[in-house]
């Protein structure tokens, strides 16, 4: 049970390094993802900008005497011989493959001035500028081509910048981000865990220390209890009906109880406590256990109805813990309603496991104390303390019976009408552990 709960601290711990993380990478390359589209594209638009300025021709700086048209018909013409795209690129920062062209006023083509200088790129130019022209706005983005659509006279001037290569080096940085995502969480996974188990060992060893202490202490006390009780025996033959007497025995069984439930839990923890396992009747133990309540049910003024087959049900085990974890779960359905309530327990096997059900009518468990009901020294209504006599470890107790023979209790309930405890168990105890 320790080592489940240390298994939980380790997977939120890793779990949250993971989320951080994630979110912050997420966040990093989502960013950096979107500044270079966005980067690109207002390169791009500045690019259309010059180009619809400068009547078709892309500016560039220029040698003192030369017109600005002449240079870009010098780097055209360039661009034309080399029929290199990669190194012009490298060569020219920021240099584009554009295309301009004088439209009439219906649409049609008048005038070419700059072509795509890329040879890949085999186009119908005619049906990407009907495609433009049908749209009727200024400037749009279709396909793989942003573009600006000015009027000049008695016709347009369109410019079109061919995104594609860009936009796929884009997709292609996209896929790698995710690769580099998916790898980055994947190594953090693996310091997570090794983190984690790193960062409760300090916990761990101050818990087996103190499971450790409460084990001695435990068992140191259970002498001074056993003398106290001797010492009030003695003084109730000397000092015969006396009440102070009767409250101090009373209290002395009660810290006897609890002393002895803490030694249990302690010594289970740590691994000390013995289970001896023979083959049993899970049947007859749940009668010898549940009978002897038929009169504490009928002094309550409570209705308990047993359904206990006649047949055997052989399970392995420790008998005397299983019969003390049946007896805890009576206890619980007694001191857990009311009067008039009715309390049934059915024992039966199915599914390779043995179990004993014990059913009570009554103010039943609110949902949000349904996974707290089994920690220790809980209680649901501690205004019933004193009355009931008890101390919050009954059921702990009885799920670490259930555990150590590899089966579990469960809990259904309504509240306000019914709460019922399953005790199950396999039939055959697992050897290995």
């Amino acid at each position: 049970m320790n080592d489940d709960v240390f298994k939980k601290v380790r997977i939120k711990i890793s779990l949250m390094t993971l989320v951080l993380l994630a979110v912050f990478l997420f966040l990093l390359i989502g960013a950096f993802n979107l500044y270079l589209e966005f980067s690109n594209r207002h390169s791009a638009v500045v690019v259309l900008r010059e180009l619809v300025e400068n009547n078709g021709f892309m500016r560039k700086p220029r040698s003192r005497g030369e017109s600005s048209d002449s240079h870009s018909s010098h780097l055209f013409t360039l661009a034309q011989d080399t029929r290199s795209v990669l190194w012009l690129r490298l060569a020219l920062s920021g240099y584009r493959n554009f295309c301009t062209m004088r439209l009439e006023s219906d649409g049609s083509i008048r005038k070419i001035i700059n072509p795509f200088y890329d040879p890949l790129d085999l186009i119908d130019e005619t049906e990407l500028v009907k495609t433009i022209f049908a749209q009727n706005k200024p400037s749009g983005f279709v396909q793989d081509y942003l573009w600006r659509l000015e009027p000049r006279g008695d016709g347009f001037l369109l410019a079109m910048i061919d995104r594609s290569a860009e936009l796929q080096q884009q997709r292609r940085f996209g896929i790698v981000s995710v690769l580099l995502y998916l790898f980055n969480l994947l190594v953090a996974f693996v310091f997570a865990r090794i983190f984690s188990a790193w960062s409760v060992m300090p916990l761990r060893e101050a818990f087996t220390r103190q499971k450790q202490f409460v084990a001695d202490a435990g068992h140191e006390l259970k002498t001074p209890i056993a003398v106290i009780g001797a010492n009030i025996d003695v003084l109730e033959k000397e000092i015969p009906q006396n009440k102070w007497l009767e409250y101090i025995k009373a209290e002395n069984v009660r810290m006897g109880q609890l002393v002895k439930g803490l030694l249990y839990l302690a010594q289970n923890d740590i691994g000390r406590f013995e289970y001896t396992v023979f083959p049993f009747d899970l049947a007859a133990a749940s009668a010898y256990a549940v009978l002897p309540f038929e009169s504490i049910a009928f002094e309550q003024g409570k209705t308990l109805n047993i359904s206990i087959p006649h047949t055997k049900i052989p399970v392995e085990g420790d008998e005397s813990k299983i019969k003390q974890a049946i007896i805890i779960l009576m206890d619980n359905a007694l001191k857990n309603s009311e009067k008039g309530a009715v309390i049934s327990v059915t024992v039966g096997q199915g599914g390779g496991k043995g179990f004993v059900q014990v059913h009570n009518t009554g103010r039943g468990i609110k949902e949000e104390d349904m996974e707290k009901i089994f920690n220790r020294f809980y209680r649901v209504d501690t205004s019933r303390d004193r009355k009931t006599g008890g101390y919050g470890l009954g059921l702990s107790i009885a799920q670490s019976i259930a555990e150590v023979h590899h089966g579990k209790i469960t809990v259904e309930s309504e509240e306000g009408k019914y709460a019922q405890f399953t005790f199950s168990i396999p039939l055959s105890f697992p050897r290995h552990r």
